[in-house]
C-alpha cells in the first residue's frame, strides 16, 4: 500500500534497486499515466496497479515471472501491454475491466490463465494464446463484447473453465490443424464446436482402418479429407477350411473419399473343394462337374447346381 490512493501522482521512477512491487502498491492512483518497471523487479504483487484508471502504458521486464491477481484490474485507459516471455502465469482478474484493450498476445511461456483474467475487456477484438497454456479459468474472456476471434496454438486442448467465452461475439476459434477434432470433442470446448476451425490453410484428416475377416487390423492410417484411402499392405488371406478355399476379392463397404473415420473389411470368394473335376457340356454351356462328398454338383456361370438342376447356396 506504499502509494495507495495517491490520487495526484502522475508519474514515478522506480530505481534498479527495487526487486519487488508489493500488493496494492499503487492501488487507485487515479492520475498515474505511465510506469516503467526496471529489470531488477522479479515480482509484482496482487492489485499493485488496481484502479489506476488513467494508466496508458506499462513496460514489464523479462525478469517478472508472474502477473498476480488483479494486478492491472480496472486500468481502463490501458490500450495495450506486452507480456514478456518470462511470465508463466496470469492470475485471477489480472486485467479485468481493462476496457481499452484491443488485442492481446499471451506468450508461449504462459501455462495458466486465471478466472476472469480478461473479463469485461470490452474493446478486445482478438486474442492469441501461446502453445504452453494448459488451463484457462472460469469467465476468463467473458463479456469481452467486441471479441470476434481467438487463436490457440496448443495442440492439446487446455482445461477450460465455465463460461470462458460467454457474452462475446466470437465466431471463429482457430486451433492447430491436427487438433480440430480433439478440441471439438473436449470437455467445455465442445460448447464452441461449431466455431472451431484449423489455423491456416489446412484440411481435416481421418483415421482409416483396413481389417481382415476375423477383425484383425491390417492397416491404420490418417487420410486427409477428400482423398481416397489406399491399402498398401500385403494381400489379405483367409485360411481354407474343410469345404472351401478362399480368394481375396476386395473391400466392404466400397472405398470412397475420406469424410469421416472409416473401417473397411476384406471380403473373399469361396470355392468348394472337390474330390473330382470334369468338364461337361450342359445345354451347350460350358460347365464343370464336381464330385464333392459323394455328391455330383455342376458349376455353371458362377453358380452351383445339383444334377437335378437345384441351385446349391
Amino acid at each position: 500500500w506504499a502509494f495507495a490512493w495517491c490520487e495526484s501522482l502522475t508519474s514515478i521512477t522506480i530505481p534498479n534497486s527495487v526487486t519487488s512491487i508489493e500488493n496494492n502498491t499503487f492501488f487507485r492512483c487515479y492520475s498515474l499515466k505511465s510506469v516503467t518497471i526496471p529489470n531488477s523487479v522479479t515480482s509484482i504483487g496482487s492489485s499493485a496497479f488496481d484502479g489506476c484508471t488513467r494508466l496508458t502504458s506499462v513496460t514489464i521486464p523479462n525478469s517478472v515471472t508472474s502477473i498476480k491477481e488483479s494486478t492491472f484490474s480496472r486500468c481502463c485507459s490501458l490500450t495495450s501491454i506486452e507480456i514478456p516471455n518470462s511470465v508463466t502465469s496470469i492470475g485471477h482478474n489480472a486485467f479485468n475491466d481493462c476496457t481499452s484493450f484491443t488485442s492481446i498476445t499471451i506468450p508461449n511461456s504462459v501455462t495458466s490463465i486465471g478466472d476472469c483474467a480478461f473479463h469485461y475487456c470490452t474493446s478486445l477484438t482478438s486474442v492469441t494464446i501461446g502453445n504452453s497454456v494448459t488451463s484457462i479459468g472460469n469467465s476468463a474472456f467473458s463479456y469481452c463484447k467486441s471479441l470476434t476471434s481467438v487463436t490457440i496454438e496448443a495442440e492439446t486442448p487446455p482445461t477450460l473453465g465455465q463460461r470462458v467465452f460467454d457474452y462475446t461475439e466470437i465466431n471463429t476459434i482457430y486451433v492447430p490443424c491436427n487438433a480440430v477434432n480433439t478440441y471439438k470433442t473436449a470437455e467445455e470446448w465442445s460448447r464452441y464446436a461449431d466455431r472451431i476451425v484449423g489455423n491456416g490453410n489446412c484440411t481435416s484428416s481421418y483415421t482409416i482402418k483396413f481389417k481382415n475377416w476375423d477383425g484383425s487390423v491390417l492397416q491404420s492410417t490418417q487420410v486427409e479429407e477428400g482423398k481416397i484411402p489406399q491399402y498398401t499392405g500385403a494381400t489379405p488371406t483367409k485360411p481354407d477350411d474343410s469345404q472351401y478355399t478362399y480368394t481375396f476379392s476386395g473391400w466392404t463397404p466400397q472405398i470412397v473419399a475420406a469424410t469421416a473415420d472409416a473401417t473397411y473389411t476384406a471380403t473373399y470368394t469361396d470355392t468348394p473343394k472337390s474330390q473330382g473335376v470334369e468338364d461337361v457340356q450342359s445345354d451347350e454351356v460350358q460347365s464343370t462337374k464336381v464330385i464333392k462328398d459323394g455328391q455330383v454338383l455342376i458349376l455353371r456361370n458362377g453358380k452351383t447346381y445339383t444334377m437335378q438342376g437345384q441351385e446349391v447356396k
